[in-house]
């Protein structure tokens, strides 16, 4: 860590690297900083991984994605000295609401909307995020809106890619079976998210094995076709059951968001949003105090444990926490793949 910056607590580790809470010495203002040792970026994939990473957070500016103050580098490592956000990742959110069988539709909206957007930013400058789950979207304490992080999947494409990354439960189903790929796959992988905003937890059951990709894409079918096994699915408005079926069909072509992401804003569960207000931070869906706060709705409590026709399909480690990987630097993910 350099000398400006005094460490306060450790925030979150990854592949790459470790994010720290850290206070500027002089000002004592409170920043995130993700230190990468230069080590861990020797190959040209991840140099090429991190450089895109400075690209977007320097370049691109929407209120739902995460802020780059500087970057910063020495001998031994680099640093991003990102916005601090003060709050807590959605999945922990959905957890710690209520009795965690998932928010109402209304907060689900608010922040689906949220992340629409800022994936729309991403796509509209020729990037990919690539590792879209509840575990990259934090949820201000002090504001109530969610921000979108984490760039280090992320991948500037001009049409396709091929590239094997992310994480496998988010994962769309032309990434694990090898095919080229597009922006649709980030669609996929937000459909996932507001199926466990308005459900509590995923969609499928966690599984480290070749077999989970056969029962992601064996569940995705059904919810095509407008069923799934889990309670809370049932209660679901019309809207939010055909937004999901649109969003997490298996063939990307006749995918939600194919075309763009106008299609997915302009879908019926979203009429309540005006997307021009809501970008410009003019509006909070009818005050986001009434929806969602985490001083008020969040409880500290473990993942639950959701029950299936078959509960030992369900493993109690929960998905929405699971570690990114990738094909360069997880090859054990995929020995069996």
């Amino acid at each position: 860590m350099d000398e400006k910056h005094r460490i306060v607590r450790l925030i979150g580790k990854g592949g790459f690297g470790t994010v720290y809470l850290c206070e500027d010495k002089l000002t004592d203002e409170s920043f995130a900083v993700k230190v990468i040792p230069k080590c861990k970026i020797s190959t040209r994939v991840k140099q090429d991984r991190l450089a895109t990473e400075r690209e977007i957070l320097a370049t691109i500016n929407n209120p739902f994605l995460n802020k780059s103050v500087r970057f910063e580098e020495d001998d031994e490592e680099v640093r991003f000295i990102l916005e601090y956000i003060d709050g807590f990742p959605l999945h922990k959110c959905i957890w710690g609401y209520n009795d965690g069988t998932g928010f109402p539709e209304s907060v689900a909206r608010y922040f689906a909307a949220q992340i629409v957007l800022a994936v729309e930013a991403l796509h509209s400058q020729g990037y990919m995020h690539r590792d879209v789950k509840s575990g990259n979207v934090l949820v201000s304490r002090a504001t109530g809106n969610v921000t979108l992080i984490d760039f280090g999947m992320a991948k500037r494409i001009k049409d396709r890619t091929s590239s094997l990354c992310g994480t496998d439960y988010i994962m769309a189903p032309e990434i694990f079976s090898g095919y080229s790929y597009g922006f649709a796959a980030d669609w996929w992988s937000v459909g996932v998210v507001i199926f466990e905003m308005i459900c509590g937890i995923p969609p499928w059951p966690y599984q480290y094995s070749g077999d989970r990709f056969r029962k992601i894409r064996q569940v995705s079918i059904g919810i095509e076709g407008g069923s799934h096994n889990l309670k809370t699915w049932q209660n679901l408005s019309i809207d939010a059951k055909n937004l999901l079926s649109q969003l997490l069909k298996t063939d990307p072509s006749h995918r939600l968001g194919f075309a763009g992401a106008n299609q997915i804003k302009a879908h019926p569960w979203f009429k309540e949003i005006d997307w021009n207000c809501l970008e410009q931070g003019e509006t909070r869906a009818s005050d986001i105090e009434t929806l969602f706060s985490i001083d008020r709705d969040y409880r500290d409590r473990s993942p639950p444990v959701p029950i299936w026709r078959q509960a030992s399909e369900w493993e109690e480690q929960c998905v929405s926490s699971a570690e990114s990987i990738d094909a360069e630097m997880n090859e054990k993910y995929f020995s069996d793949f």
